[in-house]
């Protein structure tokens, strides 16, 4: 095996590995994750397309059509690569004022408009020996095309180097090394064909520096710690300093009230000696309350005057409730009010709402006042964990920001910003009641350019009660189509008492008879698997039928068939998970009963 051969293999491997780790994981919904979820799935492509290119160019003579298809498909991926990376660029280095806010749609139309030119132009191929290469218009348009993406990418870098976070330069700065000196030795030993492999191994060096949700939590919660540990390290020197003056004052009380005594004592008292006492006495007692002011202030931030009061609440009202406020209050500003809430976010938690949404309250009523144009966004996503939903909650602007060096210091105030008037539904009080329910908030903005304040908060979930209320239907008909006897069994005791009649029938071909000799049914159920016509055969034949208008529910073992719509592609109204959660098979039924 040549050392190209080597490569390519190798690259397959891996990049086998890394497709398995990351799509396993449940992954944070960015723009740039997307991106990248597409760049891994090229390269895998791209590693195979090689390998069928070094398959098919010695035998061009045998199957010339075959391998001057795949060769295109291989000039194809190239393209494709560079130009997702650069817009991988563009997404980490976003800047809403930036001129280049409409590269993103360019990039992708001139990408359509030269995969038309990379096979309408020529390709040639030159057998040296052992060995075949590819050349001609085609292949130079394709690394002309590229260079020009990467050099578009290195100036929106350069222009935008602000915005770049130093461990997402790594990739794009390895990409131009690696790959300048895979270009030289390409042009000394054609042979080594490395342009896929260097690729490869710029993806997998991404995977590690791209914004995982669970190491990026991980990063902002060691700040924020970090943040804490300063602020409690100030609290302890003022209060040390404070015991310090107290302690002065103490002493110098002492010393006032035994010259006041030593002149009293004596046969001649000097009235005037003991009226400067007295009057350094009231001095100190003086500076003695103004101290034990600030302490009792500190005291109160600690506790905050806040109580935790941990209810039953649903979150989805909370966030509608708000939604509906703040849409209307960016458009009395001119400001678009931008929403991306979790569609599948648990309805009922359990901890303190009202806290809570005073929070998110402070935090929007801030993004709006400070941003006089643009937007402002509401992002609700969630993480869960058994019975633990992690909300991540994030409202982003598009405002003045906050400068660098004031970043860190936004949540905690300065000795003598210590008062009551200005805790009030601020960042200080905000930051307080959060701490308080275990949770953090971070901060993160370009000064001129916007902010991005992140709720990061533990709640438990609110499992839903057996005894659900079972509503009575007009003699509603449901057809099951379902090999098993006990899933009939399971559906007609959750739908006890419901005067709803099932009936079943275990293959597709007696579905289809049903519905053709026009029987009359409400609803149909269609297992998946089934044999010999599967659920998704069986739903294509009956959208054959005319004028079928039956909903028709995809039942499945399949948990992850709520994140894939395929299920939609093929006609099915919705879907029920196999299990005996009678709460979800009750709602979903109810939705097309009604």
């Amino acid at each position: 095996m040549n050392t190209g051969k080597f490569f390519i293999f190798n690259a397959l491997v891996y990049i086998i590995l890394l497709m398995f780790i990351y799509f396993s994981k449940r992954r944070y919904k960015s723009k740039e994750n997307k991106i990248y979820s597409i760049l891994i799935i090229t390269s895998f492509i791209g590693v195979l397309l090689e390998l069928g290119c070094r398959l098919t160019i010695p035998l061009l003579n045998e199957i010339p059509k075959t391998t001057f298809l795949i060769t295109k498909l291989y000039l194809v991926y190239l393209l494709t690569w560079v130009t997702l990376l650069s817009l991988y660029t563009f997404i980490i280095v976003k800047n809403p004022q930036s001129k280049f806010k409409y590269t993103k749609i360019l990039i992708i139309m001139t990408y359509i408009i030269n995969i038309i030119i990379i096979f309408y132009l020529p390709i040639n191929y030159y057998n040296d020996g052992e060995l075949m290469y590819t050349y001609g218009l085609s292949v130079y348009w394709v690394y002309i095309l590229s260079f020009i993406y990467i050099m578009i990418s290195i100036i929106k870098i350069l222009l935008s180097k602000t915005n770049l976070k130093d461990k997402k330069l790594i990739p794009i700065i390895a990409f131009i090394i690696i790959g300048t000196i895979t270009t030289i030795i390409q042009l000394i030993n054609p042979g080594m064909l490395l342009a896929t492999s260097m690729e490869t191994f710029v993806t997998v060096l991404m995977y590690f520096t791209i914004e995982n949700p669970d190491m990026k939590m991980l990063e902002e919660v060691n700040k924020a710690k970090k943040i804490s540990d300063n602020a409690n390290q100030e609290k302890s020197m003022f209060l040390f300093n404070m015991t310090k003056e107290i302690r002065n004052i103490s002493r110098n009380i002492d010393d006032h009230a035994d010259n006041i005594l030593s002149e009293v004592s004596k046969e001649e008292t000097n009235i005037e000696n003991i009226g400067d006492n007295a009057r350094e006495i009231k001095y100190d007692i003086s500076k003695f309350n103004t101290i034990t002011n600030d302490i009792l202030d500190v005291s109160n931030i600690d506790a905050s005057n806040i109580k935790i009061y941990n209810t039953k609440f649903n979150i989805k009202l909370i966030i509608k409730g708000l939604v509906s406020i703040y849409k209307e209050k960016c458009q009395e500003k001119g400001l678009e009010f931008r929403t991306d809430i979790a569609s599948d976010i648990p309805e009922y938690l359990y901890g303190d709402s009202i806290n809570l949404k005073k929070v998110m309250i402070t935090l929007l009523d801030n993004a709006i006042k400070y941003t006089n144009n643009g937007y402002v966004e509401l992002n609700v996503n969630f993480v869960k964990k058994i019975d633990i939903c992690r909300l991540i909650i994030s409202i982003e602007d598009s405002g003045i920001g906050i400068k660098p060096e004031e970043l860190d210091t936004i949540f905690y105030k300065k000795k003598e910003e210590l008062n009551r008037n200005n805790l009030k539904n601020n960042l200080y009080t905000a930051k307080k009641i959060i701490t308080m329910m275990e949770g953090t908030i971070i901060a993160n903005s370009d000064y001129n350019k916007g902010t991005t304040m992140k709720i990061v908060l533990d709640a438990k979930i609110v499992p839903t009660k057996e005894n659900v209320y079972i509503k009575e239907y007009d003699n509603k008909k449901i057809l099951l189509v379902d090999d098993s006897e006990t899933c009939e069994k399971i559906i007609k005791k959750i739908l006890r008492g419901s005067n709803i009649t099932i009936e079943r029938t275990e293959y597709g071909k007696y579905c289809l008879d049903k519905i053709r000799s026009k029987e009359k049914y409400d609803l149909i159920l269609i297992k998946d698997e089934l044999k010999p016509l599967d659920g998704y055969t069986i739903m294509t034949k009956l959208q054959e039928i005319r004028n079928f208008n039956i909903p028709c529910i995809l039942l499945t073992k399949n948990t992850n068939v709520e994140y894939d719509d395929s299920y939609q592609k093929y006609g099915f109204k919705d879907y029920i998970i196999k299990s005996n959660d009678k709460n979800k098979i009750l709602n979903t039924l109810d939705k097309y009963l009604k």
